[in-house]
């Protein structure tokens, strides 16, 4: 009885049942039990009688205690087997894994390995939901995360996640600091909800497919399982814990991972190298193309060197451009990578705008380096691309619209000194992109700095180039020694005015003598001064409108005709009796009358200079400048005239 007491206090008999203990107490007339013991094993046979077994049950119990050691030995050797199989299947994961580390060429092969990891593991009976490399930072608090999952059909990404306060953030990182090899985070109930809702919604997990998430959500706890070691650790997330033999097996992969990091990170140097190097190389592009400057016409070469360089570095835009601020005048300036082919001439801004003003322009003068702008509905895309078209009178923006159907808008902008660069992409901006974007403002402002230069030193040789011209005529007015020599001065005139470049389709003098109904009209050609005519100013508009300027001493008067409205003033011209034979001798010479054509009338004080032109002329202050050289000419041929009548007298 005191044997079977103290048996009962001790395990396993200690969970005999009362009614069992009872049972067994109930019967016992003694205990006696014979035992055969073998290498590996012992077998034995009890009764309660208190009676000794007999010599025949002995040599039976003996005879299969025989075959039982026999029967245990092939246990052994097939635990032994089945163990040194286990270990060469884990040993070949392991080759696997390393294989395919040494195999890396780039960085962002990474996401190759954690899925070999992840299949690997697979393959040895891990349950998991997730397979996760941590390549943690802990002076910046933060951890890349490179994670395969069977629920995410996509190739294994990368997500950032910035250490928070959370529980579980708290044990990542300590025990990332004490580098413990095994080690396991249980997270269920308020716990996981809470931060499921964070991963979800707040940080780049967030871009998981909804399916995927919600196979996360479903889960009632996730027990995560680490192996830390020098560059983060190796984790698994599944619904139950890893046995301990699973757990050394976690902690040998990540040993072989930390070994492989080492030629991560060479990979990481060489390609921050090989990518600086490239970036170093884009903008000495641009610097050349901007030393190649000769003329500030030249400045559209450079901007689409530059769209061309973005390109190259594989910088994400819908559409990039270069802005330049005109603020105290009103307006900006804006080249734009070419949607259909190249768009080399800037689209000029009338300001103000509200979305430009709100934010682009407020942050340009308080000086903010980057600025940015969110359009996140098609409606806004489609109003902001609407203002952009009203501001240059144009529909290019509705054409990109129309090209490109952009749902939403990510704006970057980068500051230099005189204005910004900028891009707009379908998706938030990178870091990176942020910054090569700022260098190339950097790059950009040296260019406008020798484009300004240009523009000054092309507008004083423009300016000396006019006062040559200027000074000819004048010349040539003080040489006179008689009247009969204005049509020489006047011929000088025009062809100093033609130098000086425009598509000039004729020029003239038309001298007004006061009340009289008629002007003195001198035109000129390509052969010279033709003969002076008569021309009325009260019957065609342009010529009352040109004569009314004259009156009202106005310095310079402007007007622009075309299609059939300009064909009846020259039908008009060929009705005249004294300017018919001039038409038709211009009819006669090959020329055929414009379908547009302005005039310019810069005035003198016995009348004006009369300059056609086929297109737009965009420095008219000319004309003004040349009609007072020719007043000059005009009073000295005057004076000339009164002195030959005198002497004739």
């Amino acid at each position: 009885v005191e044997f079977f007491n103290h048996i009962f206090k001790n395990p396993p008999y200690n969970k005999t049942s009362q009614k069992q203990k009872k049972e067994i107490m109930s019967r016992l007339g003694g205990y006696t039990r014979s035992c055969f013991v073998s290498k590996h094993t012992s077998i034995f046979i009890i009764n309660h009688h208190g009676e000794k077994f007999s010599e025949q049950d002995n040599d039976i119990l003996k005879r299969f205690g025989i075959v039982f050691e026999q029967t245990y030995t092939r246990f052994l050797d097939l635990q032994k087997a089945e163990a040194q199989a286990r270990e060469a299947q884990i040993e070949l994961g392991l080759e696997r894994v390393r294989a395919r580390a040494m195999a890396m060429q780039k960085s962002s092969e990474l996401s190759d390995l954690v899925d070999t990891v992840f299949k690997e593991l697979a393959k040895l009976d891990f349950a998991l939901q997730a397979c996760i490399i941590n390549l943690i930072e802990a002076d910046k608090l933060c951890n890349t995360v490179w994670m395969a999952s069977p629920d995410v059909d996509e190739i294994p990404q990368s997500y950032l996640l910035k250490f928070e306060d959370y529980p579980f953030h708290h044990a990542m990182m300590d025990g990332y600091l004490k580098r413990e090899t095994k080690s396991i985070y249980v997270m269920e109930g308020t716990e996981k909800k809470e931060y499921d809702a964070y991963l979800f919604s707040d940080t780049e997990f967030s871009r998981i497919p909804l399916e995927a998430q919600n196979s996360f959500k479903d889960m009632e706890k996730y027990v995560c399982s680490f192996s830390y070691s020098n560059f983060g650790g190796l984790q698994t997330v599944g619904p139950e814990p890893l046995s301990d033999t699973n757990l050394a097996i976690l902690e040998r992969f990540g040993k072989v991972f930390d070994l492989t990091y080492t030629r991560f990170n060479d990979l990481l140097k060489a390609e921050s190298q090989a990518r600086e190097a490239q970036i170093e190389a884009a903008l000495e592009r641009v610097r050349a193309a901007s030393m190649a400057m000769h003329q500030t016409e030249d400045i559209g070469n450079v901007v689409q060197v530059y769209f061309e360089q973005l390109k190259h570095l594989d910088i994400p835009f819908a559409q990039a451009w270069i802005t330049i601020l005109k603020l105290e005048e009103g307006y900006f300036d804006t080249w734009f990578s070419p949607i259909d082919g190249i768009y080399d001439t800037p689209a000029h801004f009338k300001m103000p705008s509200a979305p430009f003003e709100d934010t682009t322009i407020k942050n340009w003068r308080l000086e903010v380096p980057t600025s940015y702008l969110s359009l996140k509905t098609k409606s806004e895309v489609e109003q902001f691309l609407f203002a952009c078209d009203e501001m240059t009178n144009s529909t290019y923006f509705s054409h990109i619209q129309d090209k490109l159907k952009m749902e939403r808008l990510e704006f970057l902008e980068v500051r230099h000194k005189f204005g910004f660069i900028s891009k707009t992409t379908f998706e938030p901006p990178a870091k990176e992109e942020e910054d090569i974007l700022m260098r190339f403002a950097k790059v950009f402002e040296q260019t406008y700095t020798r484009f300004l230069d240009l523009k000054k030193a092309e507008a004083q040789a423009r300016e000396a180039q006019i006062e040559a011209a200027l000074e000819r005529v004048r010349a040539r007015a003080m040489a006179m020694h008689d009247s009969s020599e204005m049509l020489e001065v006047a011929d000088v005139l025009f062809q100093q005015i033609r130098s000086l470049g425009g598509e000039l389709w004729g020029c003239g003098v038309v001298v007004c003598h006061g009340d009289q109904k008629d002007d003195e009209v001198w035109f000129a050609n390509e052969k010279g001064v033709l003969p002076p005519i008569a021309m009325s100013h009260t019957e065609d508009p342009t010529h009352q409108s040109m004569y009314d300027g004259w009156k009202n001493k106005l310095d310079l008067f402007t007007h622009v005709e075309k299609g059939q409205e300009l064909q009846k003033h020259y039908n008009y011209m060929l009705s005249v009796p004294s300017a018919k034979p001039l038409f038709e001798e211009i009819q006669a010479s090959g020329m055929s009358f414009p379908n547009w054509q302005k005039w310019h009338a810069a005035y003198f004080s016995r009348g004006y200079l009369l300059i056609i032109t086929l297109k737009p002329y965009e420095e008219v202050s000319i004309f003004t400048r040349f009609a007072k050289v020719f007043d000059q000419a005009y009073t000295r041929f005057l004076d000339l005239q009164k002195a030959e009548a005198q002497a004739k007298e």
